[in-house]
């Protein structure tokens, strides 16, 4: 599937609502979006079809050490096509000497995200109580690059 992972603008924002709300059973709203968007540190991608259609995105952050991802779906009707896997990808290629871990936080149910995960090398190393809204635990994962330096203690 021809796919292009590019920054999101503003005008994405509908479309990955869209995707938000069919994805998660406590999709975050707009102004969510908005106040996470405002960070200097947090950047999105959408993933995008040669036609204009938004059928993914990742919001991820930049720390010290790592890069966290926050938020990441595809649209239902794309599953399956590897556009999950692209946009992964394109964030491991962000990493260097200085980021060389990737985090995400998965709900517990999560079990297709948790498989996908362990097929792209990331590690379960935490779980997280209560993590998500609803008291939903969580699994955090890891990815190492092959720079790694040894991954500090997450701080609660």
């Amino acid at each position: 599937m021809d796919v292009t992972v590019r920054w999101m603008v503003r005008q994405d924002l509908a479309d990955v609502l869209e995707i938000e709300n069919l994805s998660f059973p406590h999709p975050w709203d707009a102004d969510i979006y908005r106040e996470n968007l405002k960070s200097r540190s947090c950047l999105p991608l959408v993933a995008e079809l040669s036609d204009g259609t938004i059928i993914g995105y990742v919001i991820y952050t930049l720390g010290d050490t790592d890069i966290t991802i926050i938020n990441m779906a595809v649209h239902p009707d794309y599953k399956g096509n590897r556009v999950a896997s692209q946009m992964i990808n394109k964030i491991k290629g962000k990493l260097n000497d200085h980021r060389s871990h990737i985090l995400i936080a998965v709900a517990d149910y999560n079990l297709e995200c948790q498989l996908f995960l362990r097929h792209h090398q990331f590690k379960a190393i935490e779980v997280a109580r209560e993590h998500f809204i609803g008291g939903v635990d969580a699994y955090w994962f890891q990815f190492k690059s092959k720079v790694s330096r040894p991954y500090p203690e997450r701080t609660k």
